[in-house]
């Protein structure tokens, strides 16, 4: 679907949060920074207002959102075909939410029999997109604000909306690139956190990648889905024989049957800041880099990663299982997008202490042969 490898970012987020804005803000200030860009509209919106009518004329929630994601799928192909005729090499594709915003509206087993009906899963439909911004709504945090006058197709009160607003995000967790823009500034303020990122995502004026890391207690990591809900997600990857300034691996990202694949470029700024370019990749290019590219002087690792919202931010928690070496050590992660921006721990989880920078517990080091 996408040749030219452009970037495809979705906004979402609770009702009231600011949607309509930024989809008129993001575009207007990428343009100023040379940044051509598509967005595709809303599609529920679109049928909502058009008569087309849930649970009634025969139309039950699981026939809606098999048609509702249908759509989208022909949208956002269409809207990509005509962003690719734009001569301007600098350009993204935003859409006015995504596939995972119909997860809410079905219960687990409705929605993936309705994907597998698609012939997609949700590690697929993740690979769709190459980040997604959520919204808080105004609900939380800025309730004063919170009005129903300006979306005809908006009902809810302001419980509702928080509510409506965590299902939302819970939806996306998973997502390897989930962003969440809350309400802790005013909201010109908010606009700009929502541009600092999709511009950090984007690579304006640099693609880097910006994290604080902290070794955890294994006891205390095994525990994790006690105290909060979490995506786990099977992750593989792969160190390849790089260039002297980076180094390159692959990566797959979930279960084999239905998992994404990507090729990442890192290379080190400064402690706990590195640029980082990554692409995605079919299956044949990621066990063709294993057996053609892999560096022999590392073992493959295994993990699987926890990933789950507290306080509005969107932590990992990779818990390793190969190789033996580092099997049962467990290391939460929170990307940033200034390395000043403050983060606050979750108290459920013992922290043995703050490994930002210590090369000899980065995942590279971990897998180095013993």
């Amino acid at each position: 679907m996408n040749s030219q490898n452009i970037p495809v970012i979705v906004i979402t987020g609770g009702p009231c949060a600011g949607k309509s804005t930024a989809l008129n803000y993001i575009p207007e200030k990428l343009w100023a920074y040379g940044i051509s860009s598509v967005t595709v509209p809303e599609t529920a919106t679109e049928l909502l207002m058009n008569n087309v009518r849930v649970n009634q004329d025969g139309l039950s929630q699981s026939d809606f959102e098999y048609h509702l994601m249908m759509m989208m799928i022909e949208k956002e192909a269409r809207y990509l075909e005509i962003l690719k005729n734009y001569p301007n090499n600098k350009k993204v594709l935003i859409c006015d939410r995504g596939l995972m915003d119909a997860r809410p509206y079905l219960s687990p087993g409705e929605f993936e029999a309705v994907i597998e009906v698609m012939g997609l899963s949700t590690g697929q439909i993740f690979q769709r997109y190459s980040a997604v911004f959520h919204l808080i709504t105004a609900a939380s945090g800025a309730p004063s604000f919170y009005t129903k006058e300006n979306n005809n197709a908006r009902i809810e009160n302001v419980e509702q909306a928080i509510q409506k607003d965590e299902e939302n995000k819970n939806a996306w967790t998973g997502h390897p690139h989930l962003r969440i823009i809350d309400n802790s500034t005013d909201f010109e303020g908010k606009m700009k956190r929502l541009l600092q990122a999709i511009c950090h995502h984007l690579g304006v004026p640099e693609p880097l990648e910006i994290e604080r890391r902290f070794l955890v207690d294994p006891i205390s990591a095994s525990r994790i889905c006690e105290h909060i809900k979490v995506a786990k997600v099977p992750i593989e990857q792969c160190y390849l024989k790089s260039a002297k300034d980076g180094h390159v691996r692959v990566r797959r990202w979930g279960d084999q049957g239905s998992a994404s694949y990507y090729r990442t470029i890192k290379r080190r700024i400064s402690e706990g800041t590195r640029t980082e370019t990554e692409s995605s990749i079919s299956p044949r290019e990621y066990f063709g880099a294993i057996q053609n590219e892999k560096d022999e002087r590392f073992e493959i690792i295994q993990k699987i990663r926890h990933c789950f919202i507290w306080q509005n931010q969107y932590f990992e928690l990779d818990i390793f299982t190969e190789p033996e070496w580092c099997r049962g050590i467990a290391i939460l992660e929170i990307e940033l997008t200034n390395f000043n921006d403050e983060v606050l721990l979750p108290p459920f989880i013992n922290i043995n202490s703050e490994i930002t920078g210590n090369k000899k517990l980065g995942n590279r080091e971990l897998a180095r042969k013993r």
